[in-house]
């Protein structure tokens, strides 16, 4: 089993388009508090566009860099943690826009994770 399945586990993450990178995982001073930074990258391969709806054949969708994204997680060991992801762009060659790959764990234009929430909903 290597870290980043046992790192998936500990922070519950479904989504297997999330991959963990292992060597970047650190502690360090954020905001006056040691924290928990995590790092992964969010990618996939889109089936059609969002925007005008074309379907993804002959490269018509592709890769067009990361955007950086810090989402606050759970706190672990009570030690407020934080996820950096880096977010797939895509570049639709149809209608020329771009979009950011979606996960299920964080909501679109958002900084804070859903489980993170979840658990504030229960506690109030």
């Amino acid at each position: 089993m290597s870290h980043s399945h046992s790192t998936k586990l500990l922070m519950n993450l479904k989504d297997p388009a999330i991959k963990i990178n292992d060597s970047l995982t650190e502690n360090k001073t954020f905001r006056g508090h040691l924290s928990h930074f995590i790092y992964g990258t969010l990618t996939y391969i889109p089936t059609h566009c969002p925007l005008c709806g074309a379907e993804n054949k002959d490269y018509s969708i592709v890769k067009n860099g990361t955007k950086e994204c810090t989402i606050k997680w759970l706190p672990m060991t009570h030690t407020p943690t934080y996820f950096v992801l880096k977010k797939q762009r895509f570049l639709c060659r149809n209608c020329s826009h771009t979009f950011i790959a979606k996960s299920t764990e964080i909501e679109k234009n958002c900084f804070i994770s859903n489980l993170t929430k979840q658990s504030i909903a229960v506690e109030a």
